[in-house]
């Protein structure tokens, strides 16, 4: 049996090899490494010295033996508490205890002693809190602290903040541009959208929007890593910052246990720096839900409900010892929160309330650990987070959202001593999100409301009325299914001085979905006080309530107010991507990556580390669509009828020498983020064209269209929206000449101008990069303490004007040929030549983001 398994993982070494070479773009290197020196008292090198390192928890072994120059490195360790012993003929054997941290080297050299090897000197050292090493800026947060510190939440992503230059932000709902992402870590004030998230060397990033598309316990954490800047090329294409977990293992001994936190408002401070009561500058509270201070809405304002209930468990342990290992965990959240929703206009008092705000969560976790000999180790890991909640903003829970995410992650991962000198890390993890976004049920809407009047128009048209808007979010339904296939293998080779890692990564991405964006339509409508400016007479038939010293306004009497303009629906497709253009390919993206690098210990206390990294994506631009005829006003007369070619050219160099080292790292972008498919195939059209069923009586305009107030309401455009909605589907049939995606419909436009780079995409356009540079000084000033500053500065072309606010610091040179607006015949979908608008953007000087300081950073 023990043949036919090492039979088996020698097949698994071979095949990883074989697969992949390496770290993808946005792999992290989920273990660690000792690295040191074996001398004599005299300080010569002891060339005969054999050395392993023992993890205290399971009993694995790791063994080599030192080069001709004493150096040893053991490589792909898991994190963990180690015994390292160091044995040589006629000397005494010494052994020491330290810790092995993720993406970190621990230094542990030995003097050895005169004596026989049966004679063992434990020797007790602090840690080294010098790293002489690495040049990557960050730290790591241990397994004491997430188990100790207070954290929002107990998510351990909120003690990410003890980390300079990191911030953390919390989101407590679930929405379109945060479909699971609740705790945001942004690093070095670059959008949190753009952090890589990783757990045991597989990302967990949303790969639509950024950030998490999984939730994780506390529980499943041993350690995370935090880079800042100054990257490990095997951490992939990263331009700002990466976060890198490590799950926990079973152990030779049985643990285990369970817990219970409880939070509700009557253990919480007011969440705010001033009172509901107290007055503002214009003599009314700062909540109107307290103009009367002894009123029960009042009460609830000066203590919102708020209650938390966390609760589960742990337990690990061998299965055999030495051998196999298991740890599991289960996680459940029950929350219910408050949102205060209010309007300063006396006319909608009414609608001033405290909505409840429900939040549910599972979180699982199985993990198993397999040595399977004294070379091959294994584990495999399975974690589910499902949650569901109902929220919204200042708005009536009409147009609220509910959300349903459930996300697994499953992951096998292989690490080969091949020899001594040379250890294989191969992992394979398969992902899924399933994301639904939906108006609130009947039930669940009334539930959070307290009030079935405030969820009048639930999953209809969305009015905006003075002030307060209700019906469906122009955002759902929608949901996504991305599954995301990851290969990743890490070499690392010890020769000599030189520490060298090479590795690939290929991410393979499957995804569609839909997104039935104002599908029910929207409106506005004028104001009480523009009605009785435009129109005195129609003013006089509104109800009391509407006019001043009125009150309890209801929503038949808001409906009563005139449309403001026209219109706006959605028709067509919602299917991301859209049918039937190349359908299959659209779905499907590849990315790869592949690196080498070296660190290579020239004498001691300095080593100089160089490498490249290469990165490609398969299907970020259209490069299969050839740009038609009708697209002449937009193209130089050479780009038509021609296929945009592929960006083979992503090439990411990184020099720098340690230990008061400036460092100079290129890195690209997360492509997949800056340059997706231009928009979604259901299209928002105006009704502004479409004839009024009420033309021909007294101030009413032929059009759909209202650019004063008529006596058209609110009521009315409800009453007609399924002969509008019918109008416009007649009327704007598909023809065959989108712009962005065939197969849609010809007056779709373009979302920005990026949009635009994605379809005429000529040569000048390229993709977006990060020049990264840091000067850093580490000083241990005392027994265990240390300090460390550092000058880092980061650069960045082509990331596009108003992506995220990073156009406040990084010029975007795709600019210079970027058209701003246009539009198409409608007969023929052609780009009408005299409506084209260029941008008139002049490329800048590089503006930088610098920190500074000893261990703190000023932006």
């Amino acid at each position: 049996m023990q043949t036919n398994l090492d039979k088996l993982f020698r097949s698994l070494t071979m095949l990883a090899l074989l697969v992949g070479v390496g770290s993808h773009a946005f792999a992290q290197n989920a273990t660690g490494s000792i690295k040191g020196v074996v001398k004599d008292q005299n300080d010569a090198v002891v060339t005969s010295a054999v050395v392993a390192a023992t993890n205290k928890a399971t009993g694995a072994v790791r063994k080599m033996n030192a080069g001709g120059d004493g150096i040893y490195a053991l490589e792909n360790l898991p994190p963990g508490e180690y015994e390292v012993k160091a044995e040589s003929q006629g000397f005494s054997t010494q052994i020491q205890t330290l810790t092995v941290e993720v993406g970190a080297t621990t230094t542990a050299n030995f003097s050895m002693t005169v004596g026989t090897v049966t004679q063992v000197v434990e020797v007790t050292a602090d840690a080294p809190v010098i790293n002489t090493t690495d040049t990557v800026v960050g730290g790591v947060i241990g397994r004491q602290q997430v188990e100790n510190l207070p954290t929002n939440g107990r998510s351990f992503l909120s003690i990410a903040l003890l980390e300079p230059g990191v911030s953390v932000g919390y989101v407590a709902q679930s929405g379109a541009g945060n479909v699971n992402n609740f705790f945001q870590v942004s690093i070095g004030s670059a959008p949190q959208s753009m952090t890589v998230i990783s757990v045991d060397g597989s990302r967990i990033n949303d790969r639509v929007t950024g950030g998490t598309s999984q939730n994780f316990s506390a529980e499943t954490v041993q350690e995370f890593q935090i880079s800042t800047l100054a990257f490990d090329l095997s951490a992939g294409t990263v331009s700002a910052g990466a976060v890198n977990i490590v799950s926990r293992t079973g152990t030779n001994s049985f643990h285990g246990g369970t817990f219970l936190f409880f939070r509700d408002h009557n253990m919480s401070a007011f969440p705010g720096y001033k009172r509901p009561t107290e007055p503002r500058a214009n003599g009314l509270p700062q909540n109107v839900l307290c103009l009367i201070p002894t009123s029960q809405s009042c009460a609830r304002a000066l203590d919102p409900f708020f209650v938390r209930r966390q609760y589960g468990g742990t337990i690990g342990g061998p299965i055999k010892k030495d051998k196999l290992f298991f740890f599991g965990n289960y996680e459940r959240t029950d929350q219910v929160g408050a949102n205060a929703i209010t309007f300063d206009d006396p006319i909608l008092g009414g609608f001033n309330h405290i909505a409840q705000q429900p939040f549910k969560q599972h979180l699982g976790n199985v993990r198993l650990d397999y040595t399977v000999n004294s070379k091959h180790t294994a584990f495999l890991r399975a974690s589910v987070d499902n949650n569901n909640s109902v929220s919204g903003g200042n708005t009536l829970e009409s147009n609220w959202i509910a959300s349903d995410n459930y996300a697994y992650q499953t992951q096998l991962g292989v690490t080969s001593v091949l020899k001594a000198t040379l250890v294989n890390d191969f992992r394979f993890s398969f992902s899924y999100l399933r994301n639904r976004l939906a108006p609130p049920t009947q039930a669940q809407c009334e539930s959070i409301a307290g009030n079935p009047d405030f969820c009048f128009g639930l999953n209809g048209v969305r009015p905006t009325i003075i002030g307060v808007t209700f019906g469906n979010s122009i955002n759902v339904p929608q949901d996504r299914h991305p599954h995301t296939y990851q290969w990743t293998d890490n070499v690392n080779w010890t020769k000599g001085a030189h520490r060298v890692r090479f590795g690939g990564n290929w991410e393979h991405n499957f995804d569609h979905g839909t997104w039935n964006q104002n599908y029910k339509g929207s409106f506005s409508t004028f104001s009480p006080a523009q009605v009785l400016a435009s129109n005195p007479t129609l003013y006089a038939t509104l109800p009391a309530s509407l006019k001043p010293g009125g009150s309890g306004a209801t929503i038949s009497d808001l409906l009563k107010l005139p449309v403001n303009g026209t219109l706006l629906i959605g028709i067509g497709d919602p299917g991301q991507p859209a049918r039937p253009y190349n359908y299959d390919k659209i779905l499907r993206n590849d990315l790869l990556r592949f690196y080498a690098q070296d660190a290579w210990q020239m004498f001691p206390g300095f080593t100089l580390s160089y490498g490249l990294g290469w990165s490609f994506e398969s299907n970020i631009l259209y490069h299969d669509i050839t740009l038609p005829q009708y697209l002449a006003p937009l193209l130089p007369a050479n780009d038509l009828n021609r296929t945009i070619d592929q960006r083979y050219k992503n090439f990411d160099p990184a020099l720098g020498f340690a230990h008061i080292s400036p460092q100079t790292d290129f890195y690209k972008l997360n492509q997949r983020v800056l340059f997706g498919p231009a928009g979604n195939g259901l299209s928002s059209f105006s009704g502004a064209g479409l004839p009024n069923p009420k033309a021909g009586q007294p101030g009413q305009p032929a059009l759909l269209n209202f650019s004063s107030p008529a006596n058209f309401t609110a009521q009315d455009m409800i009453n007609n929206l399924a002969l509008f909605n019918s109008q416009l589907i007649a009327s704007n049939p598909f023809k065959g000449t989108d712009l962005a995606v065939r197969g849609i419909n010809i007056v779709k436009t373009v979302q920005g101008g990026q949009g635009l780079d994605a379809i005429y995409d000529n040569d000048s356009a390229r993709f977006p990069y990060t020049f990264q540079v840091d000067v850093g000084v580490q000083r241990e000033i005392r027994r265990n303490l240390s300090v460390s500053a550092d000058y880092v500065m980061r650069r960045g072309v082509g990331f596009g004007a108003g992506f995220s606010g990073f156009d406040q610091f990084f010029v975007d040179l795709n600019r210079w040929n970027r058209f701003s607006d246009y539009a198409l015949v409608p007969t023929s979908g052609a780009v009408n030549p005299a409506s084209l608008v260029r941008s008139p953007v002049i490329p800048q000087l590089y503006r930088s983001r610098w920190t500074s300081g000893s261990r703190a950073t000023s932006n």
